[in-house]
């Protein structure tokens, strides 16, 4: 099944993970809160530093990922990784209706056809089961960083929602999330054009700390990011 997709997002990817604890584990727990039973799939799961969080918490979670170097890392984690296009029809077939939930955090903007992608989502899911995407926001935070990591395109909620209904999901829940990560992408990747892995984590961490155990509680009225949990509808 190896189809061997580059990801050119490695360098952010990996200062994220290095250095905002604090933000991936809000971001887990805000994730983890939409999640219905216990057979999950992580789909673009990266280097694995959430479906890592999902065992250790007792979900029997799958993992596919394109990028070779991506599902080693992956793998060292002690995850149940295959490597696939989540695009083809082998996908779609083989993992048929397997999962009472998906996630797929920060990979639909790097797709071009997101309706093929979230129709392949729609095959390997259980009757009446969950997906959980997250993306990122407003088309004029697009910066020349989204370009170099390949994104295609920054959401608003209403596009998002109109990409899940299209394909057979029903929107229960979309909001806002990172108020702290919208100015910061708005001044040093947008005005400034420079990289987020330029920037000093220490502080952002601590601040994420405090802001975003907030946002996940309360209305975030913007964001960095886009949260929705959507469900494969009942006649489905």
């Amino acid at each position: 099944m190896e189809n061997n997709l580059d990801y050119n997002g490695k360098q952010e990817l990996t200062h994220l993970e290095v250095s905002f604890n604090s933000f991936l584990n809000n971001t887990y727990k805000l994730v983890k809160n939409f999640i219905e039973g216990k057979t999950i799939a992580d789909i673009g799961c990266g280097t694995g530093i959430y479906a890592e969080k999902f065992k250790r918490d007792g979900y029997d979670v799958s993992c596919f990922e394109g990028d070779t170097t991506l599902v080693k890392t992956a793998q060292s984690r002690g995850l149940s990784v295959v490597q696939i296009d989540i695009l083809s029809k082998t996908f779609r077939e083989n993992f048929s209706q397997q999962f009472d939930s998906v996630y797929s955090l920060d990979v639909l903007e790097h797709i071009e056809n997101e309706d093929e992608f979230l129709q392949g989502i729609y095959a390997i899911l259980k009757k009446r089961g969950i997906v959980v995407i997250k993306v990122p926001a407003y088309s004029f935070l697009y910066s020349d960083l989204d370009k170099r990591i390949g994104h295609v395109r920054r959401y608003s909620s209403k596009q998002l929602s109109k990409a899940l209904t299209r394909n057979g999901f029903d929107v229960e829940h979309i909001r806002s999330f990172n108020i702290l990560g919208f100015f910061g992408w708005l001044i040093i990747c947008k005005l400034l054009g420079k990289s987020s892995s330029e920037v000093e984590s220490g502080f952002a961490n601590l601040l994420f700390s405090v802001t975003l155990p907030l946002e996940r509680r309360f209305f975030s009225p913007f964001g960095l990011s886009i949260v929705a949990k959507a469900r494969k509808q009942s006649h489905s």
